[in-house]
C-alpha cells in the first residue's frame, strides 16, 4: 500500500515536471543532456567475463562524485570486479568521466519512475549498488530489492530535518532502511539514527567521513588556475568566498570593499552555488560599484584591472584553492547547513565559515578544537578575522597547518568502506 501511495503522488508530480523538462529540451542542451539515459535506456554495457562482478557507485553530483573517487580508485585494481559510476547532474557526470579510465561506464543516474528503473537495472545489471551519502530513492531500492541486488549507504548522514522527515514517513523509509545490506556512516551520530528508523537488525558501521580523503589538486594544470596566475600575479592576496548562496553575497561584498580600502592588494573570487544565479550576483557586483570579470568570458574579455573573478562555471573551483590565502564556506550565514570546508584545509588554506554547519558538525567541531579553522556570527567578525589573516601571516599559516593535520588524522574512511564492499561481494582481499 506504502508504494502505491508513493507512485501515485509520485505520478502527480513527475507529469508535469516530465512535461516541462520535455519542452525545456527542445531548446536548451543542457535538458537534452542524458535524457534517455535518465528514463532507463542504457547502452549496452560489456558482458562480463565469467566470475567477474559488477559494482555500481551511485553519486548525486560533483561533490559526491569527488568524495567517491578515492575509493573507487582502490576498487578498480581489484581483480574479478568490473565498476559502474552514475550520476545524477551533466556536471557530476563529467567529472567522472574526466577522472576515470574509459573502461569504467559512467552513466546518468535514472528517473525516479518504475519503468525507468527497470530499465536501467536490466541493462546495467549490477552485482551490488552503493549509493553515496543520502542518495536513497524508494523506487530504484525496490527495484534493486526486487532483483536480489544488494545496496549499501556508503558515507551516510542524517541531517537533523531529514531525520525527522524519515521520522514522520516511517511507514516508507523504515522498511526501505531495514533492507539495507550495509549502511556505513561518517560518525556514531549518524549510526543511532539510522537504527532508530531502520531497526536493531540493521547493519551500520561508523567507520568515518571520506571527505577527509578527497583528492588534493595541484597548483598548476587546470584553466583557472592559469587564469588566476595571470589575472592576478604572486604579490595578489586572494580570498575566495565558496558556494556561496542568495544572502551572503551582499555580506562578502561589503566585507571586500571595505578591506580593499587598506590592502589595495584584495582581490575576490567569488563563487555562488548555483551557477544559474551567476547574472544576479553580477548585478550585485556592479551595484557594489567593483570591477569584475566573469570567468566563462575571461578568454573573450580579459581584465586585469579586475577586483572580482565570478566563478561562474561548475567544478572548477577546487582547482583554484592552492592559489588563494583564505576561503569561506558559504551556506553557513544563512540556514543551508554549511558546504565541504575539507577540500580547502587539505590544501592548506585557512577556512571560515557562519553558524550554520549542521550538515559538517563532527568536521567543524574537529577543526575548531584543533584551531584549524574560525567560525564567525556575521559580517563583522568575518571582516575582523580576515583583517586579522591578511595582515598577520604567521597566524594565518599556524591555521592552515592545524587544518591539515585535522585532514592527515582523519584518513582512511575510503580504504575501510571499499574493505567492506568487497566484503559484501564475496572478493575479501586488499584493495
Amino acid at each position: 500500500m506504502i508504494r502505491v501511495l508513493y507512485n501515485i503522488l509520485l505520478f502527480l508530480v513527475a507529469v508535469p515536471g516530465l512535461f516541462y523538462v520535455l519542452v525545456r529540451a527542445a531548446f536548451q542542451k543542457r535538458y537534452r543532456t542524458g535524457l534517455a539515459q535518465r528514463l532507463g535506456f542504457v547502452p549496452g554495457l560489456p558482458k562480463r567475463p565469467p566470475g567477474v562482478k559488477r559494482l555500481l557507485v551511485h553519486c548525486a553530483s560533483v561533490g559526491e562524485v569527488r568524495t567517491a573517487l578515492p575509493m573507487i580508485r582502490r576498487l578498480e585494481k581489484v581483480d574479478g570486479l568490473e565498476l559502474a559510476v552514475s550520476a545524477m547532474t551533466p556536471s557530476g557526470n563529467d567529472l567522472a568521466r574526466g577522472s576515470l579510465p574509459e573502461r569504467v561506464p559512467v552513466l546518468f543516474f535514472p528517473a525516479e519512475l518504475p519503468a525507468a528503473v527497470r530499465r536501467f537495472l536490466r541493462a546495467v545489471s549490477p552485482d551490488a549498488v552503493a549509493v553515496m551519502e543520502t542518495e536513497l530513492w524508494p523506487n530504484f531500492l525496490w527495484g534493486a530489492f526486487r532483483r536480489g541486488i544488494p545496496v549499501c549507504l556508503i558515507n551516510g548522514r542524517i541531517s537533523d530535518r531529514t531525520f525527522r522527515s524519515y521520522r514522520i514517513l516511517s511507514g516508507l523509509f523504515g522498511p526501505l532502511l531495514a533492507n539495507l545490506s550495509l549502511v556505513s556512516v561518517q560518525h556514531r551520530r549518524h549510526a543511532e539514527r539510522f537504527r532508530r528508523i531502520g531497526g536493531d537488525g540493521l547493519r551500520v558501521e561508523a567507520v568515518g567521513n571520506m571527505k577527509f580523503d578527497v583528492e588534493e589538486p595541484g597548483e598548476n594544470g587546470s584553466a583557472l588556475a592559469d587564469l588566476l596566475q595571470a589575472l592576478w600575479p604572486g604579490h595578489a592576496w586572494i580570498w575566495c568566498a565558496a558556494s556561496t548562496h542568495e544572502g551572503e553575497e551582499e555580506i562578502v561584498l561589503r566585507v571586500f570593499d571595505a578591506l580593499g580600502a587598506r590592502h589595495p592588494g584584495l582581490r575576490l573570487l567569488l563563487a555562488p552555488r548555483h551557477t544559474e544565479r551567476a547574472d544576479e550576483v553580477y548585478g550585485l557586483i556592479e551595484r557594489a560599484g567593483l570591477s569584475c570579470l566573469r570567468r566563462t568570458r575571461a578568454d573573450s574579455e580579459p581584465d586585469g584591472d579586475a577586483a572580482v573573478l565570478l566563478l561562474d562555471t561548475v567544478g572548477e573551483l577546487v582547482q583554484a584553492f592552492p592559489l588563494v590565502k583564505a576561503v569561506f564556506m558559504g551556506g553557513t550565514l544563512v540556514p543551508v547547513g554549511g558546504h565541504n570546508v575539507l577540500e580547502p584545509a587539505a590544501c592548506g588554506v585557512p577556512v571560515l565559515f557562519g553558524p550554520h554547519m549542521e550538515n559538517f558538525r563532527e568536521v567543524r567541531s574537529l577543526l575548531l578544537e584543533a584551531g584549524g579553522g574560525v567560525q564567525v556570527k556575521g559580517e563583522s567578525e568575518l571582516s575582523a578575522a580576515l583583517e586579522r589573516m591578511i595582515s598577520d601571516e604567521g597566524y594565518r599559516k599556524e591555521i592552515s597547518e592545524r587544518a591539515m593535520a585535522v585532514v592527515g588524522e582523519n584518513r582512511g574512511a575510503s580504504a575501510r568502506n571499499a574493505e567492506l564492499l568487497l566484503d559484501l561481494m564475496g572478493l575479501s582481499r586488499k584493495a
